[in-house]
């Protein structure tokens, strides 16, 4: 598990979109081998930009072309990590605050790796129904309810299908809700064309 903090990557988001930005006006220090993104992170022997030479001007003109544009991706998804960003100076506070925050997406990645295998054993399935079954697993809701009297078992299974109409009413009125929400957005956005 990594005991690296967010907010302690900004200097690192800073140094590759200075890098990023020399890079798409002169990449040729980097097909070269002079230069590279961390020079703290040891480079294999063995890495695809060994294979040109400095003569090859094409491959540095299309690396030019790709750091133009992740300098662009860059400067927007790290925007709060930058300058005046909201993530800019880090206090002890929020420190404290992010503490309990996971320091990976492996739960994240989990899920999505159970919803895509559900989607292709059952792909007539509702979102809705792959979302309860997903839910039902990650919770241990059968251990739940093994450890229950038959009695109690049975009256929070009547319970759940009582509710279930209730449920399906709900979430349809809040898909509705949604929709009409993007209709109003993309409506908005017409007019101000």
């Amino acid at each position: 598990m990594t005991t690296c903090w967010t907010l302690d990557m900004n200097p690192r988001y800073a140094e590759m979109r200075e890098k990023f930005r020399r890079w798409s006006a002169d990449a040729s220090a980097v097909v070269s081998g002079e230069d590279r993104l961390f020079l703290d992170i040891p480079l294999s022997e063995r890495t695809a930009l060994h294979a040109f030479t400095d003569a090859d001007a094409e491959v540095t003109q299309i690396l030019e072309l790709v750091f133009c544009v992740l300098c662009g991706v860059v400067e927007r998804l790290l925007f709060d990590h930058f300058d005046t960003g909201k993530f800019t100076t880090s206090s002890e506070s929020l420190r404290q605050e992010t503490a309990s925050c996971p320091r990976q997406n492996d739960a994240a990645e989990r899920d999505f790796a159970a919803l895509d295998r559900r989607l292709r054993e059952m792909p007539s399935a509702t979102t809705r129904c792959l979302e309860g079954i997903i839910m039902f697993a990650n919770n241990q809701t059968a251990d739940w309810l093994s450890n229950k009297s038959d009695k109690e078992r049975g009256a929070h299974i009547r319970a759940a299908r009582s509710l279930k109409s209730d449920i399906l009413v709900t979430c349809r009125e809040r898909k509705v809700k949604i929709r009409e929400a993007q209709d109003r957005r993309l409506a908005d956005g017409e007019e101000g064309s």
